[in-house]
């Protein structure tokens, strides 16, 4: 009998000291960021971590710093807080998501709400592309909803992450020994935008190499998708609608202005979403908010794969032309007269009234510009059938305004040690692959 107690007892002691480690190893290589995350002011990960609970963490504690903020998918990531700070005064942070999605823009701003009870302003940047899913969370552990936004146990979320599978950290481990350092060459900016100057210092290295790499990804695929292709969501653009109804109904009962703005996508991503059905959903989206800043449809800029960085995100260049149209209300890309994708902006409103009242030439109503939209969808539709693509803007071209851009020296973007030697690597080992195209 006392040997069958002692064999318990040993057993049961074992167990714990497995646990215990297991729990050690993963609070120190903290694989997700997750506990260096708590109480918002570590800046030192990128958003291959689990930047949600940052986000959570920066609005709960941080609160008082803000006025605003900004609401979107990972392409808000490229809108710069301070470059908004100078359109209104208010003081911005970028709490966007990676795979942006209704169903979390709606739990963030409750969230902002609860925890900051003086928010004058949520600038919800949509990217199309939401439409897609309404929710992101089955796409892994680090695209789940925090526990303290989606009113789960706060301490039941910190268990699962002290007795995940030590793979992952394993990973990590291996990841850091490898860099000799901290992997992360670029981190995240403290004003919650993606630090994009791994991007900025591959363009430096080789512009075309980048393009082809990151860029025209599937182009070919998307191309005929886009104009061959049929895409059904009816059911989550309903779901999306009806939240941003209610996101809608929460900022006027607060007294807080609901600014929205459809950002710009690459030729390419629109064939996830793009059609006459979106077309209705859109024209929703406006009837709901009133009036929408909108880049999103079929122009030069989007037209010139060096405005972005991959073939689902733009650069900062290109939000700062955004956010230059809203401020001065006019044009600040000015394309070619005769040419309909020579416009970048338009202010499109659901009251006709309202539209006329405004004079700055680049008010449209919903009707208006759904008929220029699918007008120059259909030119790009002839143009692929006859030739079997669509003619891409050059670097030369007046659209690209990211060449020559200030960002490419900008020292907040820069790598801990200079240009990362993760892009140097990608580069001479992938070069060859795209330099005879």
């Amino acid at each position: 009998m006392k040997s069958s107690k002692k064999w318990v007892l040993t057993f049961m002691t074992l167990m714990i000291l497995v646990l215990v480690f297991i729990c050690t190893v993963n609070y120190v290589v903290d694989p997700y960021g997750y506990f260096r995350f708590q109480g918002g002011n570590y800046f030192e990960l990128n958003d291959d971590y689990y930047t949600r609970v940052l986000k959570a963490e920066r609005i709960k504690n941080y609160a008082d710093e803000y006025d605003a903020y900004i609401i979107g998918g990972s392409k808000a990531s490229g809108i710069r807080a301070d470059k908004l700070s100078e359109i209104d005064g208010y003081r911005y942070y970028n709490s966007y998501i990676q795979s942006g999605n209704f169903e979390e823009y709606e739990k963030y701003i409750n969230y902002i709400f609860e925890n900051d009870k003086d928010v004058k302003k949520i600038f919800l940047h949509l990217s199309s592309i939401e439409v897609k899913a309404y929710s992101r969370q089955h796409l892994g552990d680090t695209y789940k909803t925090p526990a303290q936004v989606d009113g789960r146990s706060k301490a039941a979320e910190v268990l699962r992450m002290l007795f995940k599978n030590l793979k992952v950290s394993v990973q990590e481990i291996k990841k850091a020994a490898e860099h000799k350092t901290n992997p992360v060459a670029y981190p995240e900016l403290p004003s919650g935008e993606r630090n994009l100057g791994k991007y900025y210092d591959a363009v430096k290295i080789d512009k075309e190499w980048f393009k082809e790499r990151y860029v025209m990804k599937d182009y070919d695929k998307s191309i005929k998708e886009l104009f061959e292709g049929k895409r059904e969501q009816s059911d989550n653009m309903q779901l999306c609608l009806d939240t941003l109804r209610r996101i809608k109904a929460a900022c006027d009962e607060r007294g807080v202005e609901l600014f929205v703005v459809f950002g710009p996508s690459f030729i390419t991503e629109m064939a996830v979403f793009d059609g006459p059905q979106f077309w209705n959903y859109y024209g929703e989206v406006v009837n709901i908010v009133g009036d929408v800043w909108d880049f999103s449809d079929y122009n030069d800029i989007m037209l010139n794969p060096y405005n972005f960085y991959n073939n689902l995100h733009f650069f900062y260049d290109v939000g700062e032309v955004m956010l230059g149209t809203i401020e001065n209300n006019s044009r600040q890309y000015k394309g070619d007269a005769d040419s309909p994708f020579g416009t970048f902006g338009y202010h499109v409103y659901a009251d006709a009234a309202e539209c006329a009242a405004d004079t700055s030439g680049l008010a449209v109503t919903v009707p208006e510009y759904i008929k220029h939209r699918q007008e120059c969808y259909n030119i790009l539709k002839n143009e692929y059938m006859s030739t079997g693509t669509i003619a891409l803007r050059s670097y030369e071209d007046k659209s690209n305004v990211v060449s020559g851009s200030r960002y490419f020296t900008s020292p907040e973007l820069k790598a801990r040690e200079g240009t990362s030697d993760d892009t140097e690597h990608i580069y001479e080992q992938t070069k060859n692959n795209y330099k005879d195209k």
